[in-house]
């Protein structure tokens, strides 16, 4: 095989090892209800790999409004028949949810979806203001807030240099305030990485001897 072939899946296959098989968007569908009522959860949560910790409680920790609910932060969108769109939210006055991985390893966050936790009928919607605080080995944190505007459901925010974390909080004051669409990728093991490397490594050795 030619060098330069190998060298350039090398790469590539770097490349993806490091992104695209460690993304992933966590979307709390499995949640979803049709009925107008809450369904209640305990802390923990664990869903694709990650942790959502309640750091104020542990019974009756988290909340999802159902599909037919006056605060489904879904309702709202035009010709939206929605089958599996669900949100979480921490049932805690001033709540810290915490967002760790599982196996205990390193992720980035890089956006997340939030959503006023209560439709206001009189039509004027409260602002909230959300802080995240992401902590990296060795302590170094990150901070970030977001403001959100005056209308009802769903907003992207993205986040700036969220990444190596050991773990986020984010912090909600009053109102609170329904999140949904973490995106995350997992920073790769490092031994499997160089396990990796070192596969194609041989391989291009094989390949020059080969050529002799």
């Amino acid at each position: 095989m030619n060098l330069k072939i190998i060298l350039n899946l090398l790469n590539v296959s770097l490349l993806v090892l490091a992104t695209s098989t460690n993304a992933a968007v966590i979307t709390f569908n499995s949640l979803w209800h049709p009925d107008a009522g809450v369904d209640i959860l305990d802390s923990p949560y664990t869903e694709a790999g990650y942790v959502f910790t309640n750091l104020n409680t542990t019974p009756n920790a988290f909340g999802v409004y159902g599909a037919g609910s006056d605060n489904y932060p879904y309702k709202l969108i035009p010709d939206h028949q929605p089958v599996d769109d669900a949100a979480l939210f921490n049932r805690s006055t001033n709540g810290v949810t915490r967002i760790t991985k599982q196996d205990g390893g390193l992720f980035h966050l890089e956006s997340i979806d939030l959503s006023d936790l209560i439709f206001d009928t009189s039509g004027t919607q409260e602002v909230f203001t959300v802080e995240f605080r992401g902590l990296r080995p060795g302590g170094t944190e990150i901070f970030q807030t977001f403001t959100s505007d005056d209308a009802f459901g769903m907003q992207t925010f993205l986040l700036s240099g969220f990444s190596n974390l050991a773990r986020v909080d984010m912090f909600q004051g009053r109102p609170a305030f329904q999140f949904d669409n973490v995106s995350v990728t997992a920073v790769p093991v490092p031994g499997a990485v160089w396990m990796f490397l070192s596969g194609l490594i041989g391989l291009t050795g094989f390949a020059r001897i080969g050529r002799r």
